[in-house]
């Protein structure tokens, strides 16, 4: 039986697209603590009560993470309607915090400007608000900063070594998803020359640091380097423990991949009603290839009960996620 598998899991489409939110230092604001423990632990609901209550109470960040999770329907119905508007909720949030000095929301509000969605575009002040931020210390500004010159976005001119300097410096300081970037941009050779091995210790680099929980995608494409044996020592087990953390911090992509090693019975045991769990989790998730995969389960009846209705219901999911192997005509 063929499975969808993959390791990347589709998480390259939120990067080559454009800029995307950096995750950066955890909230202070003492709100729905107990939610997003139970979030973490995968109780979803809670996910979507933490971030609900939080946007209500004015914080742009919150807003953030819940449009996302409409747009792409984690612990959600699928409502792009819902997200675009909490979307820009988050950014009149952010734009008026910015002018009341809050850099985080400058950082926000930025972005928003560079793209030109719900205001006219304007590349001069959204890179002036990153600019803003970057040099009064908020490090998702310098990361978004980075990541524009990394790109040539934003009305900045497209420069490699002030793109590393600026995401090395808050790598350094421990932001994750600067050290992430760095990693995949070796990873891929996008403006440098490939190279696994550098990319391999970055994406250390985002795991070990101090709000990784909040951005996984470094911990997840250290474990698929692992897996696959690209600039480490190919390691199935590591593999794995890296996989179950990114699946524990809430990113589909590591239960997907955690599934698919259960399934085949690599450093783990074979077992197909492991994977199928850690596929639906995925799925729930909004990770497409989990939904495909467990489709695929459904359809032998390996590991869950075959049912043929349920697999193409999962398929359909998948597809409207983006996954196109899985639509049918």
């Amino acid at each position: 039986m063929s499975t969808v598998h993959g390791h990347f899991s589709g998480l390259l489409t939120l990067l080559v697209g454009g800029l995307a939110f950096s995750a950066g230092a955890q909230s202070t604001t003492p709100i729905a603590n107990d939610d997003q423990a139970l979030c973490k632990s995968g109780v979803y609901a809670s996910c979507v009560h933490s971030e609900t209550t939080r946007c209500d109470a004015g914080q742009a960040r919150a807003c953030v993470a819940l449009s996302i999770r409409y747009y792409s329907g984690v612990a959600v119905s699928r409502d792009t309607t819902r997200g675009r508007q909490l979307y820009e909720r988050a950014f009149h949030l952010a734009d008026s915090t910015c002018t009341a000095g809050d850099l985080g929301g400058c950082a926000i509000a930025g972005l928003v400007y560079g793209n030109g969605q719900f205001v006219a575009k304007d590349e001069a002040r959204a890179k002036a608000l990153e600019e803003r931020a970057c040099a009064g210390g908020d490090s998702d500004g310098c990361v978004n900063l980075g990541i524009a010159y990394l790109l040539g976005a934003i009305g900045v001119p497209r420069d490699p070594t002030r793109a590393a300097q600026l995401l090395e410096a808050a790598c350094t300081g421990g932001h994750s998803n600067a050290c992430f970037q760095l990693g995949w941009n070796y990873e891929f050779g996008r403006t440098v020359a490939q190279d696994y091995k550098r990319a391999a210790v970055y994406y250390q680099q985002a795991c070990d640091a101090p709000y990784a929980d909040e951005h996984m995608m470094g911990c997840h494409f250290l474990g698929s380097a692992y897996a696959e044996g690209r600039g480490v020592t190919q390691d199935f087990a590591h593999a794995a423990k890296l996989y179950d953390r990114v699946c524990q911090g809430g990113n589909g992509s590591g239960c997907n991949n955690l599934g698919s090693l259960y399934q085949e019975g690599q450093a783990v045991p074979k077992d197909a009603s492991r994977a199928a769990q850690l596929y639906d989790r995925a799925c729930q998730l909004g990770n497409p290839i989990g939904c495909g995969n467990l489709s695929m389960l459904y359809e032998s009846g390996h590991g869950v009960p075959r049912d043929k209705d349920r697999a193409k219901q999962l398929r359909q999911h998948a597809c409207e996620m983006g996954l196109r192997g899985a639509c049918t005509s």
